[in-house]
């Protein structure tokens, strides 16, 4: 029998009144054939070990699973087998030592003897509970405490704990709750003694030691003021992992505005990512199951990462500000969640769901989601670096679902970020589920969704939204492009537009799906003519993608002719793609298709290029019929000018003249050992000569009218470039 444990938790457990002394375990047995180990007696062994293997703490557990296989234990509760120690506690660990990691073995012994262990890993702790680490080094702390290392006392609530007068110094109180039974909001506090800005040696600099910016103000959370007292100390709360929410008294039962108290945790968390970089899970702030209403915009600040329980089951919720100075509604402001001043590095969201204002279709009030625009902070740069944003669900917001915004003069890039496995829907037209501009690069999404608000309907076209999903740009300036953007196995749908790109350099679609589209992915150059270059789609499937392909051609011809990929003024390689159903084609009979030119069917095209001197480059693309694949315009007319042909990324051209010509020079972009082939379009003859870059074994070649010639580019032993001609037929 193999046995399977997922699932695991660590959660430290209150007991009493004193510090926890234990973790939650909760797990899951199955079978070989990964069934689970239904209601039957187990033995569950549990050993901490440190980093050299040595077993420093065993116990056993004897419990039932329930009927999907899942049991539960508390790790320091069972019966112990080592230390043997009696008065042994968990907690007597040097759980703070740094030179002795620690990791834990679950076991399990499914015969219920207690015999026959099955070793299922090791897993190493990757961060200390605080209560267990502070009973160890608190340093000074302890040593000029007289209490003991447990709580002298137990309040209700954090309304008692501000109106107690403590009895000691660096007393330690346990709180129930926050305000009220169940919001769990309750804790240890310690009362810490002020800080004396003076330096007088009879009174103690502890606001140094455990809070390095001095005496931190009152947040009713984790730092909490006494009644009427703004000098003597505060109550600190111990925290032996993530900052939880619930620490400021927010619950998920949609409150009328949680938005405030999040803030202040996210501002602790801040505060411990700027002066206590090695507590990871401090800089945390965590989101138990629940719906959080968030009125006012939340700031998102450097190393601080939020995390929910699940995208499922954790919503924040949008509502109209409550500030009047509030930003108004706008593309630029009125966002659930903007980027704080300054370089933001480090800083993660995951597990979330964030849903818009229901029902608002007033434009004036339009609010965004996630806003993360660069601005400039104390040492001069900024924007959004090394994050991730994961596991995140946005929907519901009638503003865009995610603006990444940097400035363009180089000091406020977004850069080196990660997005995965987001899904964003969009509400209205004139709106984006991506929107981006000015400088970023270095930014990848994975397994992302972007799509527009869709009922489907084949009477009804509008139940398709104007508009475009994602909208990458930076059309006013020619140096701060969008670039190194990544898009890999995302999904783009159900709009208008899926994609449009203006004046952008080295975007990658890899392995995406575009369906249900007009126009896929749009490509242009921007405002002044700068070109977007190496824009690369490959391995991409399209379906419904060209004038939404087979759905009901009457109802949906109102947005124009169909085209897979549209290409204005701009390099772009397309290869390895599929095409299927992007015209209206007979299930029964792929062979079969309407061409109707009064719907402009013949119109639906793969590629549409317009006459511009930007290359395409395709290569071993694929469709379900070859009716699919056609194109437009991907062999350019080029003119001659002063004998010379400038074809850019072009390798096929119709060359065009009013007159016979002469061309002595072509310029390309291609590499040697890349082929050219030029059709003579006009009625005259274009002679090709020798005295530029050309080059061939007669004196010169006259190409008529119809003909072709096929040249390759060399480089020669000394590093000159040569035109080399091939063939001519």
């Amino acid at each position: 029998m193999r046995i399977a444990i997922f699932c695991l938790l660590f959660v430290n457990l209150m007991c009493g009144q004193g510090l926890p002394q234990g973790f939650s375990h909760r797990g899951v047995i199955n079978d070989s054939q990964n069934r689970p180990v239904a209601n039957k007696d187990v033995v569950i062994r549990a050993t901490i070990l440190d980093d050299d293997k040595e077993e420093l703490y065993i116990e056993t557990h004897r419990v039932k699973t329930n009927a999907t296989g899942h049991y539960n234990i508390v790790i320091g509760q069972g019966e112990r087998i080592l230390p043997s120690d009696p008065n042994f506690k968990l907690s007597d660990l040097k759980w703070g030592d740094a030179t002795k990691t620690k990791s834990y073995r679950i076991e399990v012994d499914t015969t219920g003897s207690g015999q026959k262990f099955t070793i299922n890993g090791t897993s190493q702790f990757f961060s200390v509970p605080y209560a267990f680490f502070s009973l160890n080094n608190l340093g000074s702390l302890t040593a000029k405490s007289s209490e003991s290392n447990s709580c002298t006392a137990t309040v209700d609530n954090i309304a008692a704990l501000k109106a107690r007068t403590p009895s000691a110094r660096f007393e330690r109180v346990c709180v129930k709750y926050y305000s009220s039974e169940l919001d769990n909001g309750g804790g240890e506090f310690m009362w810490i003694p002020e800080y004396n800005p003076n330096g007088d040696p009879n009174v103690d600099n502890l606001w140094v030691d455990i809070h390095p910016g001095g005496i931190r103000n009152n947040d009713d959370g984790c730092i909490i003021q006494r009644n009427n007292d703004t000098t003597k100390g505060r109550w600190v709360r111990l925290i032996d992992g993530y900052i939880n929410v619930t620490y400021y008294g927010v619950t998920g039962q949609k409150q009328p505005d949680d938005g405030e108290r999040i803030q202040r945790a996210i501002d602790y968390a801040a505060y411990n990512a700027k002066y206590n970089p090695g507590i990871t899970e401090g800089t945390i702030v965590y989101f138990p199951s629940g719906v959080y209403k968030i009125h006012n915009e939340l700031v998102w600040k450097n190393g601080v990462s939020l995390r929910g329980e699940s995208r499922f089951n954790t919503v924040l919720e949008a509502g109209y500000p409550t500030d009047p100075n509030a930003p108004a509604y706008s593309t630029n402001g009125g966002s659930l969640l903007k980027l704080d001043t300054g370089r933001v590095v480090g800083s993660h969201i995951s597990d979330l769901s964030f849903q818009g204002i229901a029902n608002e279709t007033d434009s004036s009030k339009q609010k965004n989601c996630f806003s993360l625009e660069a601005y400039t902070g104390e040492f001069g740069d900024g924007g959004l670096w090394n994050s991730t944003i994961k596991n995140v669900e946005i929907k519901g917001f009638n503003g865009n679902g995610i603006i990444l915004k940097g400035r363009n003069d180089y000091t406020a890039p977004i850069q080196f970020n990660v997005f995965e496995n987001i899904s964003v829907t969009r509400q209205t037209p004139l709106t984006y589920s991506l929107y981006t501009n000015g400088q970023l690069g270095q930014n990848t999404f994975i397994n992302c969704g972007f799509f527009a608000k869709f009922n489907y309907s084949m009477t009804n076209p509008s139940e398709f939204i104007l508009g475009t999903n994602v909208l990458l740009s930076n059309a006013t300036n020619n140096f701060n492009t969008v670039g190194i953007m990544s898009f890999i196995n995302c999904t783009i749908e159900n709009s208008e537009d899926g994609v449009n790109i203006q004046h952008a350099e080295s975007v990658t679609f890899d392995t995406c799906w575009f369906e249900n589209l007009n126009v896929a992915i749009q490509v242009h150059n921007g405002t002044g003519g700068f070109k977007s270059k190496a824009i690369h789609i490959t391995n991409c499937r399209f379906a419904n993608a060209a004038g939404f392909g087979s759905l009901k051609p009457n109802a949906f011809n109102q947005f124009g002719f169909g085209k897979c990929i549209f290409v204005n003024n701009s390099e772009v390689n397309v290869e390895n793609c599929y095409v299927t159903v992007s015209r209206v084609v007979r299930e029964d009979d792929p062979t079969y298709t309407i061409v109707d030119t009064a719907l402009n069917l013949d119109k639906k095209l793969f590629i549409y290029r317009n006459n511009s001197s930007q290359g395409v480059f395709t290569r071993a693309n694929s469709f379900q019929h070859p009716v699919l694949s056609n194109t437009y315009g991907l062999t350019p007319s080029v003119s001659i000018s002063n004998s010379t042909l400038n074809l850019e990324q072009n390798v096929y051209c119709n060359v065009t003249s009013t007159a016979a010509a002469t061309v002595a020079t072509i310029n390309t972009e291609m590499l040697p050992g890349e082929r050219i082939t030029l059709t003579n379009a006009s009625t005259f003859n274009i002679t090709f000569t020798k005295t530029g870059n050309l080059d061939f074994s007669a004196t010169s070649v006259v190409l008529g009218p119809n003909r072709t010639a096929e040249f390759i580019k060399r480089q020669l032993p000394n590093n000159s470039i040569k035109l080399q001609l091939v063939t001519v037929y």
